[in-house]
Order: structure tokens, then sequence, then C-alpha cells
């Protein structure tokens, strides 16, 4: 059977919030993937807990992991964009050329 992501999600969430008898049960009655499954699919990876006042580096470290960088190919490029940008970084629509972007 193939899953979709929001399938693998619905487990991961009901065995956080409600443990294994709870995802044991979605997958039963809901027909949603096995804990089993979800947990090969799903690769998560825990937080670095501070004892006190958290460092730079585990602050650093949790940030990466909670908000990693986006692959190059995901920003688009100018010429990707619809409209153009001006010389003050507003953007020109294609439709009626309306102005888009902060005005000072």
């Amino acid at each position: 059977m193939s899953y979709e992501e929001q399938d693998f999600q619905s487990v991961f969430l009901f065995h956080k919030l409600g443990g294994v008898a709870v995802a044991e049960l979605a997958h039963r009655t809901f027909g949603l993937p096995s804990i089993g499954t979800t947990r090969r699919h799903i690769v998560t990876q825990p937080l670095v807990a501070s004892p006190k006042i958290p460092t730079i580096a585990e602050m650093t470290q949790n940030l990466e992991y909670a908000f990693p960088k986006p692959e190059v190919s995901a920003i688009p490029s100018n010429r990707q964009m619809s409209g153009r940008i001006s010389d003050d970084g507003q953007r020109d629509q294609d439709r009626g050329h309306v102005r888009v972007g902060m005005h000072v």
C-alpha cells in the first residue's frame, strides 16, 4: 500500500501524543501506516538540552536541526520569478505592472 506524507505525520503525531497504543489503534482503525514503518520513514533527532543557560553551540545546533538550510535549487532565480525586480527592491508584476513591496 502506498502512503502519503500526511499519513506518516498523522501516525507520528498519534504516537507522540498518545503513545504506541494510540498509534497502533490509528493504524488499525484508519488504515494508516504502522508505527514501525513510520519510525523508518520519519527520522528525528533530539534537540540538545541545556542544564542551565544554553550555549551558542547548543542553540546553533538546535536551530540548524529545526530550520535546515534550503537546497540551492529551491531558491528561485530572478528569471524564475514572475515579474521584474526594480533597483529599489520592489517587484513589478506582469499583470498591469502593479508595484508590490515596501513603499518608503
